[in-house]
């Protein structure tokens, strides 16, 4: 469970995105300013941007500029009244986790995933709350990966007192996934007991 639990994550899990996810704008588009504009607009911007960060981040040696494209879009669009905007804003961070855990860069990944948790754990949309609950499934797979499974296995119940009584039953379900991991991985930490005679 532990190891699928952080495949999922690392292979984008289930996500507010995947609700009316449209193909990626193409590479060369160009990305309106968004100060006036209408909120589709701004949402179009949101995806625009998210999409440029990701392809910097497909190339590790610009994951610098990733990271700086991605955390723009938290930025501008994380309080966004647009759902799309704001369901971008958390995909932007949940990739730049992504993308700094790919390079080596732990600690930062962690902070991007707990970063993820605390600005949209409370949204009102399920389809942004769902975000926080897989960045927290992240923040445990990568700990567990390090072999901090302490820490892992909080994370994983930090999910589960978060959002454990969602009214989202996607939510739920993903909080019920990470009790059975931590469940798991403190299984598998713990020495066995050895009987006396």
């Amino acid at each position: 469970i532990v190891l699928g639990l952080l495949s999922f994550w690392l292979a984008g899990g289930v996500t507010g995105a995947d609700i009316g996810q449209t193909d990626p704008p193409s590479t060369s588009a160009e990305i309106v300013p968004v100060e006036d504009d209408p909120s589709e607009d701004r949402a179009q911007a949101a995806e625009a941007l998210f999409y440029k960060g990701r392809e910097l981040g497909s190339n590790l040696c610009q994951f610098e500029a990733a990271s700086a494209v991605l955390e723009e879009v938290a930025r501008r669009f994380g309080k966004d009244d647009n759902l799309r905007a704001r369901r971008w804003a958390a995909e932007a961070l949940l990739k730049k986790g992504e993308i700094l855990h790919d390079c080596g860069q732990f600690e930062a990944a962690i902070a991007a995933l707990e970063e993820v948790a605390r600005r949209f754990g409370k949204d009102d949309s399920p389809e942004i709350r769902v975000e926080a609950a897989v960045a927290l499934i992240g923040k445990g797979g990568l700990l567990s990966e390090r072999g901090q499974f302490n820490e892992a296995i909080a994370a994983w119940e930090e999910l589960d007192r978060r959002f454990g009584k969602d009214d989202s039953p996607e939510i739920r379900e993903l909080a019920a996934m990470a009790l059975r991991a931590a469940d798991e991985l403190r299984k598998q930490a713990s020495p066995p007991t050895v009987e006396q005679p």
